[in-house]
């Protein structure tokens, strides 16, 4: 999905206003779009998902922290051109020492994103395990990084790229056969076999786990949306009863006025009685 015909200034205010604000926010943002007879934009901000806590968090930080976010997404990119280079049998970077800088750029951030759920009264070590998991969806996928970047994660569809499956730190696989004097020995087939097996199941694992992430987001909006629902009708209520509170309060003060009146009209009738 491409960008949104909306700026990236707004868009990023918009994703670093706390997700129990962000569907008011987006809502006015549709308002402003509509009243400047910007149809196209106004659909486009319409569409916009709600970023998850970790997301936002993330968000928070590249506005708050860019050059910790800058460390992060440059030592993420080394990563994913050191293991597309061992991909192809080429030179490149380190791996190992590529994935040493991520850790330690991941963990930097990762602290950062935590004192922001704090201040927002969440449970920061609770929460610590999802943003550690979102960072690292981050740091494997190009698109999500420049989201990050520009503190809008969260604000479209991101298709997991497979750079870094198979691959655990330090490992290096099997080179690409090339043109040479010498040639790299080729696997057995055994080894071939137990490599694809492997493959297949984290490739598995990982679709599972974008499932499961999905789902919980769907019931996420479904149930914010519950509860905004529940809140406005409680709203509601509470202004219907103030005004059947207001309208006891006229009928009360009606009803002693005409006692008053009442009581005036008697002694009135009994003085001229006694006149007679």
């Amino acid at each position: 999905m491409g960008p949104p015909p909306v700026d990236v200034s707004i868009l990023r205010e918009l994703y670093t206003t706390p997700p129990a604000q962000f569907v008011a926010a987006r809502n006015q943002l549709v308002t402003e779009r509509r009243a400047a007879k910007d149809r196209e934009g106004a659909a486009a901000v319409g569409k916009l998902r709600k970023p998850g806590m970790a997301d936002w968090a993330l968000n928070v930080v590249a506005a708050e922290h860019g050059d910790d976010i800058a460390a992060f997404l440059t030592a993420a990119g080394t990563v994913r051109d050191a293991q597309t280079a061992a991909i192809e049998g080429r030179d490149g970077p380190d791996v190992r020492a590529a994935l040493r800088d991520l850790r330690e750029h991941s963990g930097q951030v990762l602290t950062r994103g935590q004192e922001v759920l704090a201040g927002a009264g969440r449970d920061a070590a609770t929460e610590a395990g999802t943003v550690a998991g979102r960072l690292a969806e981050v740091a494997g996928n190009a698109e999500a990084s420049a989201q990050l970047a520009a503190g809008v994660l969260g604000s479209s569809v991101v298709v997991p790229e497979e750079v870094f499956s198979g691959l655990e730190p330090g490992e290096r696989p099997a080179p690409r056969r090339r043109t040479r004097s010498v040639s790299p020995k080729a696997p057995s087939n055994a080894e071939a076999v137990t490599q694809t097996a492997t493959a297949r199941e984290r490739k598995r694992e990982l679709t599972a786990a974008t499932k499961a992430r999905e789902t919980a987001a769907r019931t996420a909006e479904r149930a914010e949306a519950a509860v905004e629902k529940a809140a406005a009708a409680v709203r509601n209520a509470e202004r219907q009863l103030e005004k059947s509170r207001d309208a006891l309060a006229s009928a009360e003060s009606d009803r002693d006025d005409a006692a008053r009146t009442l009581a005036e009209a008697e002694e009135a009738l009994q003085r001229a009685a006694d006149a007679t």
